[in-house]
């Protein structure tokens, strides 16, 4: 008997199984943003065919979305939902206290606990949705459930995996798959722990800490999900740009990851930014801290060597070693890469050729904000989210939302010329 054996159907399981993505993210009593924002990256079958769409399970994810609207109108603030998340996710390791400052404001939050901050992110990770929910009151942790979609001979099955509520009368209910009295954890230690206090920790933090212990693979898969997804910010509380991915670039270099290093080096090399390649030292100033000490641009000008600190490097090129290494860090480890600002000091031929690589890309979600609009004519109707303040409050809407609207048309123009709103009335 022969065997047959179908590559491409082999590759299209494990490519799509190994694909990380994000559907979707609600929003609600965050920062600016008071009703329900439902951000979703999923298009339906109607959208044209097109390599910037990707499968995950049985949806279509853009690889490509591009927040725009005026200043102020609360595109960062959307970014901060992400980014929020993740650091409760990975950040969490002790007890947090009510009197606690959590990293996030809301501006309309009433003195009710059912007037909670709430966020909800569904993402898929080996061909399984998840969706992952959690509210707050003011520092309070009142909800954290954690949810899982997966499909059997064509039927799909959801399950509850876990499930933390503080009822208003501060008693708290655990319930799900794995749920701290429940069957996997049998010897009561979790149980103590977290009705001890650390309810207020994110749940998948603790897991993370007793994974030798209790061994839950699904947590730590999502776990270390997370911990790789990029999402950062360009500047530092400070004003200055953030220097901290020029750091882990040279931390790689150390730690024999020379091909993503090689691979950010010749991209801005082949950006024409003057200089031929770079070298620095990290140093380590103790708690996983380290600085940049003589970071050189080396420039080759007829055969002759030279070296320039970085320091006098304009903002453009450290910008571009923040965004090329998040990039490709992204690509290589096939998570989401999240960019508040993408644009900011970047000439637009430069901004072109970084989106004509996410398209090529088939690994990598980019999920950006910009104020450079002529990104709009790069992209499709369902790729772009217009973001407006109404009476001091963020709305998010997908340009798709808008009736009798068509790829063809001049985006860029339409929108600078006040059509689709989204902008400052000066």
């Amino acid at each position: 008997m022969t065997l047959f054996v179908d590559f491409a159907i082999l590759y299209e399981l494990y490519y799509y199984q190994n694909k990380i993505m994000i559907h979707s993210i609600k929003i609600k009593n965050f920062f600016s943003i008071k009703e329900e924002q439902i951000i979703s990256f999923e298009v339906d079958d109607n959208v044209p065919d097109s390599d910037i769409y990707t499968k995950s399970l049985d949806k279509r994810i853009s690889r490509l979305n591009l927040f725009v609207g005026g200043n102020g109108a609360g595109k960062t603030n959307a970014m901060r939902a992400f980014s929020f998340i993740h650091w409760f996710i990975t950040g969490p390791r002790q007890i947090i206290n009510n009197k606690v400052n959590l990293p996030y404001m809301t501006w309309f939050q009433k003195d009710d606990k059912n007037d909670s901050m709430e966020l909800e992110i569904t993402f898929s990770i080996k061909n399984i949705e998840y969706v992952y929910r959690i509210h707050f009151f003011h520092s309070q942790l009142i909800k954290e459930e954690l949810i899982s979609r997966s499909k059997k001979e064509e039927r799909y099955t959801s399950t509850t995996l876990f499930s933390k509520v503080r009822s208003k009368n501060d008693e708290v209910q655990i319930s799900g798959k794995y749920k701290i009295e429940g069957s996997i954890i049998k010897d009561g230690n979790l149980e103590k722990v977290a009705n001890g206090g650390v309810f207020q920790s994110a749940f998948l933090s603790v897991i993370q800490q007793l994974a030798n212990t209790f061994g839950i693979q699904e947590y730590q898969d999502i776990l270390s999900y997370f911990q790789k997804i990029s999402i950062t910010t360009e500047l530092l509380p400070t004003g200055q740009l953030n220097n901290m991915p020029i750091i882990n670039l040279f931390l790689l270099k150390q730690d024999n990851n020379k091909n993503l290093y090689e691979k950010v080096k010749n991209i801005l090399r082949d950006f024409d930014l003057g200089f031929d390649s770079f070298n620095g030292d990290i140093k380590d100033v103790g708690n996983g801290n380290f600085e940049v000490k003589d970071l050189l641009e080396i420039h080759n000008l007829e055969g002759k060597i030279y070296r320039n600190p970085m320091n006098y490097s304009s903002n453009g090129t450290r910008k571009l070693f923040y965004i090329i290494h998040q990039i490709l860090w992204s690509v290589e480890n096939r998570v989401p890469c999240i960019i508040d600002e993408f644009d900011t000091y970047l000439h637009y031929s430069i901004i072109e050729k970084i989106i004509d690589l996410v398209n090529v890309e088939e690994n990598l979600q980019l999920i950006i904000s910009s104020h450079n609009h002529l990104i709009m004519n790069k992209i499709d109707k369902y790729q772009l989210f217009l973001v407006e303040k109404n009476n001091l409050q963020t709305e998010v809407y997908r340009l798709d939302s808008i009736k009798n609207l068509r790829n063809t048309d001049n985006f860029f123009l339409n929108y600078i010329s006040g059509k689709y709103g989204a902008i400052n009335n000066i």
